[in-house]
């Protein structure tokens, strides 16, 4: 028997399969790691980098001299370019339209199945198509817009570049500017446009978009970059015609405080409080309604103190020019807390009052009961800083907001016995930030060379010493750094106040004059006057002193009572001279509330010229003028009154206006429209004052008042003014 041994078998591998899903999987990888790093650049450089808002889009600046392209909402533009607004309006409408029309989104779907698909050539033609179709798109918008088809063009090229462009992006590219001035002259229609786009959507199923060019290098940018943590600046813009500007964007008034809130979002209640400050920029003079219309927003969103300053020069549009000198705006939460707690206060005196913040701390004490003692080593804490601060001279007390707070910390913490037996509690009231300027303004140091030297300049036997100039000089001469004090004309050597007048006995003077009546005849006024100038002059005195040489020199001193009262109101128009000239307006007139005619209206006041008259005015600017008996009594629409004395004409013999409020509510709503048209119907000289009472206790600056009163007097040029600082107050107050 034979036995046949047949060769073994070798069995052939095919490696075709795994070479061909190895190279597969390497596309994967390489592609999937070239989305990643590009959609991690777009993200760093969105938050690496400054950022202004407009409208639904967002302006990300950077210091790389980049064709601008956008991602998203996200409009990337070279930072020097946008400052200097060197960018054309077309070029950042075309760019808005890609952000608008979300074309980034076709290229993230795109990016994501080319890592799929990476191996189908189809791709890159897709691409090229896709792109030409967002660029017709974003060309109509801003054709549509109205600009013109040259000019576009020409800006197009001016911008356009062969240099590469971020992936994910859209923008102006060279390559594609041909056949883009081509679909313009032809001026193809949208729906052709988007038949075409149409026809690419069954490939779109197949194949996916991706990008070939060199990835863009981000240069590093400057340590000057604001993080989104810094607390951020608030520059208001008011032009000529009341549009606004946010930081240098343009803002509806509706979506003010939106805007403001998207500022600083990181910051609390409290922490807006104590590190915001608004600034109001505004043009023209005649803004301060729409100024307060502004205050109340910044108040609602949290903002209780700002700036406001009329300015003649637009070119900035408010960002940029009068910036402010917060010193927490760009610093972090952290930072700003820091300089804050170490900030340097004032600690106002008390004239012998006992302390708003012990008094405050010891009545929480009464309705929580005794604290728990406190250990020795914040024993000595507490009287190290309190005995520091009781040390310095009243009137020039300061200490830093840490060791305040530490301070109230712990004698809040400690036991009766323990403050009794510790250093008293420093007797302070309101804290105010000292003076950190380091220097004063060239304007204040001409304003100090100027009165100095009309000081030095008098004769060396007879000195003149206005103390209203002494004061003022002072005040610029404390704010001079040395440097300017050194360079400055030399501070007047004042002579030392007269001896003091001997004991027993005393020096006439003459009384204050009273106001003459409101009746007062001419004669009466001139002789008011000639009594306040007798008076004021009596205010002044001369002594004789003796220099250091012994020379013998004359010294006047003239008192500051420039302001010491107001001038006499003028003679008020009578009711019937008031009337004649409301006839001549057209007005409607009414007696005890029922409609007379003119001429009734005149006859009845020839009789009886007692009568009281008041002016109201429809919505139309009709004047309604009403006659009667009675007290007047104006009402404005949260019923707040407004009571006037006898011969109430409101253009004119209105001096003194109370009003009496029910609830905290009906004072902060009052209708400040209303006053203004009684002060708009008085002669412009007129000085009116105006009492605000609210008889129940509230709280102002964390002391308490027990019924609130406020006055102010003034002129009707001044009323803005004045109303916008009464508002302050009435945001401060609350109820208790």
């Amino acid at each position: 028997m034979y036995y046949i041994q047949s060769a073994p078998q070798i069995e052939q591998t095919n490696y075709l399969p795994l070479i061909l899903w190895s190279i597969y999987l390497i596309g994967v990888v390489l592609f999937s790691f070239r989305f990643f790093v590009n959609l991690r650049t777009i993200l760093h450089k969105i938050k690496a980098n400054p950022k202004h808002r407009y409208l639904e889009y967002t302006n990300v600046l950077l210091q790389d001299l980049v064709v601008p392209h956008t991602f998203l909402s996200y409009i990337f533009l070279n930072r020097t370019e946008y400052e200097h607004h060197l960018i054309p309006d077309e070029v950042l409408l075309h760019e808005q339209t890609h952000a608008k029309q979300k074309h980034a989104i076709d290229i993230i779907i795109l990016e994501i199945l080319q890592i799929v698909f990476w191996f189908n050539p189809l791709l890159y033609y897709i691409k090229k198509d896709i792109k030409l179709n967002h660029e017709f798109l974003a060309d109509q918008a801003v054709l549509q817009k109205g600009i013109n088809s040259a000019q576009y063009k020409k800006t197009l090229l001016a911008f356009s570049s062969n240099a590469t462009e971020p992936r994910f992006t859209n923008s102006i590219n060279y390559s594609l500017i041909k056949k883009r001035f081509t679909v313009m002259n032809t001026h193809t229609s949208k729906r052709k446009i988007w038949l075409r786009s149409s026809l690419l959507l069954p490939l779109l199923a197949l194949t996916l978009y991706g990008f070939s060019e060199k990835m863009e290098v981000v240069k590093p940018l400057s340590n000057q970059t604001l993080s989104t943590d810094t607390i951020r600046d608030i520059i208001i813009f008011i032009d000529e015609s009341n549009a606004l500007k946010l930081n240098g964007v343009p803002v509806q008034l509706n979506d003010l405080k939106t805007e403001i809130n998207k500022l600083n979002p990181q910051l609390t209640k409290e922490q807006k409080n104590l590190f915001l400050e608004a600034t109001i920029n505004y043009e023209n003079s005649g803004s301060e309604s729409f100024i307060e219309r502004i205050t109340s927003i910044l108040i609602e969103s949290d903002i209780y103190s700002h700036r406001s300053r009329l300015i003649n020069d637009s070119i900035h549009s408010g960002f940029g020019m009068h910036q402010s000198k917060n010193q927490y705006i760009g610093k972090t939460i952290a930072e700003a807390n820091t300089i804050y707690e170490n900030q340097t206060m004032v600690l106002s005196p008390l004239n012998g009052l006992s302390s708003p913040w012990q008094s405050a701390i010891e009545l929480q004490e009464l309705q929580n009961g005794d604290s728990k003692p406190v250990k020795t080593e914040l024993i000595k804490e507490y009287n190290a800083i309190a005995k520091n601060i009781n040390s310095q001279a009243e009137g020039n007390a300061t200490a830093n907001m840490k060791d305040i707070n530490r301070l109230m910390h712990i004698y809040h913490s400690m036991s009766k016995k323990q403050r009794q037996l510790s250093e008293p509690f420093p007797q302070f009231g309101h804290l105010q930030a000292a003076n950190t300027q380091q220097k004063a303004t060239p304007e204040e140091v001409a304003e100090y060379n100027k009165l100095a030297k009309q000081i030095n300049s008098q004769p060396p036997n007879k000195t003149v010493i206005r103390l209203k100039d002494v004061k003022r000089l002072r005040v610029l001469y404390d704010k001079m750094s040395a440097e300017q004090k050194a360079n400055a004309e030399p501070m007047p050597n004042f002579p030392p106040p007269p001896p003091p007048v001997a004991a027993g006995s005393t020096i006439k003077r003459m009384p204050l004059p009273a106001p003459p009546p409101p009746n007062a005849t001419a004669e009466q006024l001139k002789a008011y006057e000639k009594a306040i100038k007798d008076y004021k002059a009596e205010q002044n005195y001369t002594y004789k002193h003796k220099t250091k040489e012994g020379k013998e020199v004359e010294v006047l001193v003239i008192q500051d009572t420039d302001d010491l009262l107001p001038p006499p109101p003028p003679p008020p128009v009578s009711p019937l001279a008031y009337a004649s000239t409301m006839v001549k307006k057209n007005a409607q007139f009414f007696y005890e509330g029922n409609p007379i005619s003119s001429d009734e209206a005149l006859a009845i006041l020839r009789k009886d010229q007692s009568l009281n008259i008041s002016t109201t005015y429809t919505d139309a600017n009709q004047a309604k003028v009403n006659i009667t008996k009675d007290p007047i009594k104006t009402k404005n629409s949260n019923s707040n009154e407004v009571t006037s004395g006898k011969n109430f004409a409101i253009h004119s013999a209105v001096t003194n206006l109370v009003v009496d409020a029910d609830t905290l509510e009906e004072l902060k709503s009052f209708d400040f429209d209303g006053l203004r048209k009684i002060f708009s119907e008085n002669q412009p000289d007129t000085m009116i004052s105006v009492e605000f009472n609210y008889n129940k206790p509230v709280s102002l600056n964390e002391s308490i008042i027990n019924k609130f009163r406020y006055t102010m007097s003034c002129k009707s040029s001044d009323l803005d003014e004045n109303i916008l600082k009464f508002k302050r107050v009435l945001s401060k107050l609350e109820s208790i």
